[in-house]
């Protein structure tokens, strides 16, 4: 696998970053969440989780899947599209992908990443062990 792909990467907590006593611009850095909308929870709780590590987050802007939303295939591709660019934005992105599940549009964002040098965080190791379930 690529040398920029980091498996189960923990978000960075960073107390310094984050104070009371915020004093002025700093530079913030930045992550760009990756995977099926159906994962809106899951979604919603790493978002948090960045947030509160001083990270600025760059996520979808809707969940088709979780909220049942179809759109055409013309708001697909622009939305396809708009979230390549947010990549670029970002410095790492984190691929939410319980599971593993990894869908065409996820493993295209990954490749894109992949190929403009970004660090691949996943939430879940596409490669390690299946989970165990009680």
């Amino acid at each position: 696998m690529d040398d920029n792909v980091v498996r189960l990467h923990p978000i960075p907590e960073d107390a310094s970053r984050v104070s009371n006593g915020y004093s002025g611009p700093r530079l913030f850095p930045v992550v760009t969440l990756c995977g099926s909308t159906r994962f809106k929870k899951e979604y919603l709780e790493v978002q948090r989780r960045y947030t509160l590590n001083g990270w600025i987050v760059l996520s979808v802007g809707c969940f088709g899947h979780a909220d049942g939303e179809e759109s055409s295939k013309g708001t697909k591709l622009m939305l396809d599209s708009m979230h390549l660019r947010k990549i670029d934005m970002a410095d790492r992105i984190h691929v939410i992908n319980p599971g593993k599940y990894i869908g065409h549009s996820t493993k295209r964002e990954i490749e894109y990443a992949s190929a403009t040098d970004k660090i691949i965080v996943f939430e879940v190791d596409p490669h390690g062990p299946d989970e165990k379930r009680a």
